[in-house]
């Protein structure tokens, strides 16, 4: 990286014996988490019209402009949790979902991905479905508007 200095500004054009005496200064910078893109930059930028000794410049830079440490990123906080399945949320408590189940039907499952169906439930819901869709004769699109949706009001007056 050292040797293409010279092909970003002419001024800091380096041999190789003098690249290779500075590389241990180079891998300190990149040993605290600096990037090809701000070495050159911070190499580069602000050189005085005219340079001398570009050996000596560069040096002089590697070791004075040497980055301070990166400090470790941070691990993300865990999201809390809904009390009842688990799911992430912003806030502790239940999730939206949890909290509608509970307002329909009162009392949460223990599990709400655990929903048992017998043949005597799946037998009241079908029949439930037919009835709502069978109120004198199949179903008209405007027959279905304004009919609230189960749990949530009293049953139409059909």
């Amino acid at each position: 990286m050292l040797a293409r200095l010279g092909q970003r500004d002419r001024r800091l054009t380096l041999g190789a014996d003098e690249a290779r005496e500075l590389a241990p200064l180079l891998d300190e910078w990149f040993a605290v988490g600096a990037d090809e893109a701000s070495v050159f930059h911070l190499l580069t930028s602000g050189l005085p019209p005219r340079v001398h000794a570009a050996a000596a410049l560069v040096a002089d830079r590697l070791r004075r402009k040497k980055p301070a440490p990166r400090a470790p990123k941070p691990r993300p906080a865990s999201r809390p949790q809904c009390v009842n399945c688990r799911a992430s949320m912003f806030q502790p408590g239940l999730c939206n979902a949890c909290v509608r189940e509970q307002a329909r039907y009162g009392d949460l499952p223990p599990d709400p991905t655990d929903y048992s169906v017998t043949p005597e439930t799946a037998a009241r819901g079908a029949s439930a479905v037919l009835a709502a869709f069978h109120v004198n004769g199949p179903a008209r699109g405007s027959q279905l508007r304004g009919v609230p949706l189960p749990g949530t009001g009293p049953a139409p007056a059909w």
